[in-house]
């Protein structure tokens, strides 16, 4: 049960604290005084609903408390759902939980003062609280809605997860099919481009050391020019008629004149000065073959390869014009290499997958249509009993006997799977060509499967059953007919998926007289089990309550709206229920009414 609830800045409601009895919890006022606010609230602090447009204008944050005390067979529940992360010691009693909304946007919740995730909370809040409001009366026609009762009746919620999940995962799988067939004529024009590109770019081979191709081609010049230099100097000394053949020329002529000369006075200085020459022209020509030697070394060290050379200025040609086809720096182009070669891969191997896909498909939908089999089985065992449970209870909603009836349609599951085997084998054998391409198409079991299981189940009624024919519930029911028939639904599953606390928006919507005391007295039974809290304009059902909350919406001095939320005493009681009968008008008849029904209440 709701022990507390505790607000702060929460929509119109500056700051609450409110308790609550173990039975019947009643909210009363005038339209629009923000009595679902309370509800809101509690929905909100169990993760139901956003935070934003609850925050109050001109707060800096908001936060929602509460505090439950579970019964035990609820709390082993818990048990199994939630980490032990949020228990102290075995299955906890007592459950805190609070949520904080801040105005910069941050959110927080936390379970026993161990922060927590907001799935955590949902999982948690379904043990917790169980929400009905006068609209919503559109579950009652939901497929969705109708099969999870009837499967939370039945027992098997996880065999239904477990075929809505493997239904999933068909579906997937048939649109990457689909989809890759319908890519098909696409993608053989994409794997030609992707072809000749990544030729075009392996044949490059191109690495990070291209980056360098500027550098080494400049230095193969230089040496180029470096080599001519040394070969100039080389041949100009070797050549015929260079340096060093006149210098031997004039070596031998000055040698052979001083053996020729004879001595005579003056002729010691020249020939002083002859052999001087000859001295000189000795020392020249052995400098001249150091140079040239020397020369022939440097020419050889010169890297001076043509071919090497044209080779390179090829390559750093058909990169730059590579850059400039792609728009692309040198690593980029590595990169797009790279990643046009996988892309090239993954089209390669696209066929493949498709085919495995295809025969993955086949195998799931074999154990898909196993599994609806059996999870159809079990609902049909069990609908009788859910359908005997909410007939029991139309008399004491005034309503005629198997009025409500839960009906459950055949899934389609002797259709045969028709392999896709023969279009396989008739694509591999022409090869692959677009014009020989025949599409896949879903096998023929698949139609009119669902993530139910295949099959519809529908929520029926009649006003008359013997005469009129059932209809679903939201052609043929009135509104007041469909909040009694939402009742019985959530009374029926009390036994079977019972949570701490009900709440009722307004379900008397629409109901009056006979119905609204029938209506009245299933609340009343209902709570001395279980613990509600209702929000109503119905003084019969106010005066049933045990505990007795009132909303009053004030306005501030620039018509700001503030509500304020207080317990009634006995005589505030009388006033309160007094002003839903009559208002004003009437108020000594009004009034008496208003005690005679309390005093119903205390005799009850």
């Amino acid at each position: 049960m709701l022990k507390e609830i505790r607000l702060q800045n929460f929509g119109f409601i500056d700051q609450a604290k409110l308790s609550f009895d173990s039975n019947m919890n009643v909210v009363t006022g005038e339209t629009g005084a923000g009595k679902s606010m309370l509800l809101s609230a509690l929905r909100y602090c169990c993760g139901e609903l956003p935070a934003k447009k609850w925050l109050q204008k001109g707060a800096d944050k908001m936060s929602v408390c509460t505090i439950w005390q579970v019964a035990p067979q609820i709390a082993k529940r818990i048990a199994q759902h939630l980490d032990e992360v949020f228990y102290d010691e075995g299955c906890p009693s007592t459950f805190e939980v609070q949520r904080v909304y801040t105005k910069s946007g941050s959110s927080r919740q936390s379970i026993n003062g161990h922060r927590c995730s907001k799935a955590e909370l949902l999982t948690l809040a379904q043990f917790l609280l169980s929400s009905t409001a006068q609209n919503f009366v559109h579950q009652l026609s939901d497929t969705e809605r109708v099969f999870g009762w009837l499967d939370a009746f039945a027992g098997c919620e996880a065999m239904a997860d477990s075929v809505r999940k493997s239904f999933a995962v068909l579906q997937e799988q048939k649109r990457f099919i689909m989809n890759w067939d319908r890519g098909h004529h696409e993608r053989l024009f994409r794997k030609d481009w992707l072809e000749h590109q990544v030729r075009e770019l392996g044949a490059l081979k191109l690495s990070i050391e291209d980056e360098n191709i500027d550098d080494r081609i400049r230095s193969l010049e230089q040496g180029q020019r470096l080599n001519a230099a040394f070969a100039e100097v080389v041949g100009a000394i070797q050549r015929e008629g260079g340096v060093v053949d006149i210098l031997t020329s004039l070596h031998f002529q000055v040698e052979a004149a001083l053996s020729e000369t004879d001595e005579c006075e003056g002729t010691h200085a020249l020939s002083d000065g002859a052999e001087q020459l000859i001295s000189q022209v000795e020392s020249a020509k052995l400098q001249l073959r150091e140079i040239r030697a020397h020369a022939q070394k440097l020419k050889e060290k010169a890297p001076a390869d043509s071919d090497e050379l044209a080779a390179l200025k090829l390559r750093r040609t058909q990169i730059r014009d590579s850059q400039r086809k792609h728009r692309s720096t040198l690593d980029e182009l590595i990169v797009l290499s790279k990643n046009l070669g996988d892309e090239l891969k993954g089209l390669s191997e696209g066929q493949k997958q498709r085919d495995d896909a295809i025969e993955s498909f086949e195998d799931k939908l074999h154990d898909f249509l196993a599994r609806s089999v059996k999870l159809h089985q079990q609902r049909e065992k069990a609908l009788p009993l859910l359908n005997k449970a909410l007939n029991r209870l139309c008399p004491a909603l005034d309503l005629r006997q198997e009025s409500i009836q839960m009906k459950l349609m055949q899934p389609n599951t002797n259709a045969k799977v028709r392999s896709a085997t023969p279009q396989l084998e008739h694509y591999r054998s022409k090869g692959g060509p677009e014009d020989d391409f025949n599409a896949w198409t879903p096998p023929n079991a698949f139609e009119g499967a669902n993530p139910f299981g295949g099959g519809q189940c529908l929520l029926v009624y009649s006003p008359a059953p013997k005469s009129v024919e059932h209809q679903p519930v939201h052609k043929i029911a009135s509104g007041g007919e469909r909040s009694r028939i939402l009742l019985a639904i959530k009374v029926a599953f009390a036994e079977t998926m019972p949570c701490s606390l009900y709440l009722f928006d307004e379900i008397e919507a629409g109901i009056g007289g006979e119905s609204a005391n029938a209506l009245t007295d299933m609340l009343d039974t209902f709570s001395a089990k279980h613990q509600t809290l209702l929000v109503t304009h119905l003084d019969r059902l106010a005066a049933r309550a045990n505990h007795h909350m009132k909303v009053v919406k004030k306005f501030g001095r620039n018509d700001e709206v503030h509500a304020e939320i207080s317990t009634l005493s006995s005589q505030e009681r009388i006033q309160e229920i007094q002003r839903m009968i009559g208002g004003d008008r009437n108020k000594e008849l009004s009034e008496s009414m208003a005690r005679k029904l309390l005093g119903h209440q205390k005799a009850a």
